[in-house]
């Protein structure tokens, strides 16, 4: 069986009759062992016993009924300091309630109180009652965003949500049908993983910031990403599990054999794959090369460090 929660409630006998009994009874409806002086109290016995060592004593609960008439009693503030000194020792919650526009006493004024005036009888009683039997009132804990879980996705960038973004940036860079990617796009592309727009955006403002990407922006907010930066976009690759180094190598050597040669796409790599790597090894200073219309490339000048590199390789 379950033990009820007892409730000392102090308070003057001019706020008896018009709270007072009124939300005792509330209470002792719902559960709850209202301590109440006229209910508790009988002819003959002692005051000072049945309210210190049979009320306040045994009560789990202390409810000060605070008034512009009960602050000033004698009583209540007696009753008060040992409400206080059971919830220092911890073994009673002190619940105040304000009937008017009454100073709360300093020994309270720390405590969270409710306000008859501010939410009438009723809603107080209903706010009583959740501290007394300690209600959650709290939403239910839901799963973390997918970003910050998605331990599947290749560590890319540090940031989880830059990690995310870039990691789709990626995608969509390597899918030759596309020459560019729209903020649309991409925002599509990340349906599903808890990123909202606003922080896409500031992602892809801190990439074109680092200068891992490039962007056109057009009137009316729209932007496009016109490139990746192979400086960006092969540690990437080599993040998410491609051979980067043995591709660049392989090209080299097909390049040194066959200097004549125009290229378009290696070893069946997407052309954004192909592009980085010539980009890389010209950045190097490795190759020279022109680039035409039509997308292929053609090497113009092989340098002698390209050639000892693929004769030691």
């Amino acid at each position: 069986m379950i033990v009820a929660p007892k409730a000392f409630i102090s308070h003057a006998t001019e706020d008896k009759s018009t709270f007072v009994v009124p939300f005792a009874t509330k209470l002792r409806e719902k559960g709850v062992d209202a301590w109440v002086d006229q209910w508790e109290i009988k002819a003959g016995e002692s005051l000072v016993d049945r309210i210190f060592e049979s009320g306040i004593k045994e009560a789990s609960v202390f409810i000060v009924v605070l008034s512009s008439t009960s602050v000033a009693k004698p009583w209540v503030r007696d009753e008060l300091d040992a409400g206080v000194m059971r919830r220092i020792s911890g073994q009673a919650k002190v619940i105040p309630i304000v009937l008017d526009d009454v100073e709360v006493p300093v020994s309270l004024q720390h405590t969270l109180y409710l306000s008859v005036p501010k939410d009438g009888l009723e809603k107080v009683i209903e706010k009583a009652l959740h501290s007394i039997f300690e209600v959650d009132n709290r939403p239910p804990l839901g799963s973390p965003p997918a970003y910050t879980t998605a331990a599947e996705l290749p560590r890319v960038l540090p940031d989880p949500v830059d990690n995310i973004v870039f990691n789709a940036i990626i995608d969509l860079h390597l899918d030759d049908s596309a020459n560019t990617i729209s903020d649309q796009s991409l925002l599509e592309r990340l349906v599903g993983t808890d990123v909202s727009a606003g922080a896409m955006n500031e992602s892809v403002d801190i990439f074109e910031a680092e200068r891992r990407i490039k962007r056109q922006k057009m009137l009316g907010g729209n932007w496009f990403i016109t490139d990746v930066k192979s400086r960006t976009l092969l540690p990437a690759l080599s993040a998410r599990g491609m051979d980067v180094a043995g591709l660049q190598m392989r090209l080299l050597a097909g390049i040194v054999n066959n200097p004549q040669e125009a290229i378009t796409s290696f070893e069946g790599q997407p052309r954004a794959v192909t592009d980085a790597l010539i980009d890389s090894l010209e950045s190097r200073g490795l190759i020279k090369t022109q680039r035409m219309m039509s997308g292929h490339v053609f090497i113009h000048n092989v340098s002698a460090e390209a050639t000892r590199m693929v004769r030691r390789s």
